[in-house]
């Protein structure tokens, strides 16, 4: 079974444990993408990542986006970055071919 997992900083993450996730609390980016690395290869289809730690490890994420599993998937943290916005902004106008989310 696929297992569903979180990687980010203490503060942003640890909620996601009484959700069954698998929460990884990373320290700073590079550790950050140690884990997605290690999870990438075990039994996880799904990660989250905080954006804060996203947007220094495009070409960790980059590696996995044309591969089925895991997809890896920034959320809000504490930093208030647009930077996960920005990235399914990408995915939706890839996918639809048109910009379909736009803001007033």
């Amino acid at each position: 079974m696929y297992k569903i997992g979180i990687v980010g900083d203490r503060e942003s993450v640890l909620g996601y444990m009484s959700l069954g996730f698998g929460v990884f609390e990373a320290q700073d980016a590079k550790t950050a993408g140690e884990y997605i690395d290690k999870l990438a290869w075990s039994d996880y289809a799904i990660i989250f990542i905080t954006q804060s730690y996203a947007s220094e490890l495009t070409d960790v994420i980059n590696k996995y986006a044309n591969k089925p599993l895991p997809a890896i998937v920034p959320l809000p943290d504490k930093s208030g970055s647009d930077y996960g916005e920005k990235i399914l902004k990408s995915a939706v106008e890839r996918a639809v071919g048109a910009d379909i989310l736009f803001k007033d």
